[in-house]
């Protein structure tokens, strides 16, 4: 689905362009403790693009990060957020583990955290991720922490829902 907002560069910058659409995740979250995959793209005339993107499996994880690729591609994107869980290893200014440079699985770390992630880019090669960690008590309802945001160069970001904009 397709429509026009006024989220162009000129009005936003990405920084707000995450916060405008991670506002509405604890809502989301809370209903159910579920979050599907989605995607919120805008193109430089400003049309706005969004996609959910459940998934079951690796490979259709796969299929669906190369057909968003397609459409940010055929739509000419100018910048993008991914929304969705997650799980993420705090590494406070240390290398990451040896395990995950060797292709180890963040999920499979014993220091992973699980969160809802916000991770934004856009065609200049600025980045930000946005992230709630998922705080799970023994008896209660999940709940989500307070935000975080943190300012990457697209450069120095890894993983298969990075460098998404076509070049």
């Amino acid at each position: 689905m397709a429509d026009k907002v006024d989220l162009s560069p000129e009005a936003k910058s990405l920084e707000e362009f995450v916060i405008f659409h991670a506002s509405p995740l604890s809502k989301i979250f809370n209903a159910d403790s579920v979050l599907i995959p989605m995607w919120v793209a805008e193109t430089d005339t400003g049309e706005l693009i969004v996609m959910a993107t459940p998934w079951g499996s690796e490979e259709e994880k796969a299929f669906s990060i190369i057909e968003v690729r397609k459409v940010f591609k055929d739509r000419n994107a100018s910048r993008y957020a991914f929304i969705s869980e997650a799980w993420t290893l705090q590494t406070q200014g240390r290398d990451l583990p040896d395990s995950i440079k060797l292709g180890g699985k963040v999920s499979s770390h014993p220091e992973r955290r699980e969160a809802i992630i916000v991770i934004a880019e856009d065609k200049h090669g600025n980045c930000i991720q946005y992230r709630r960690f998922i705080l799970r008590s023994e008896n209660g309802k999940a709940t989500l922490s307070p935000p975080a945001l943190d300012h990457l160069n697209a450069k120095d970001v890894s993983g298969n829902v990075s460098k998404m904009l076509p070049a």
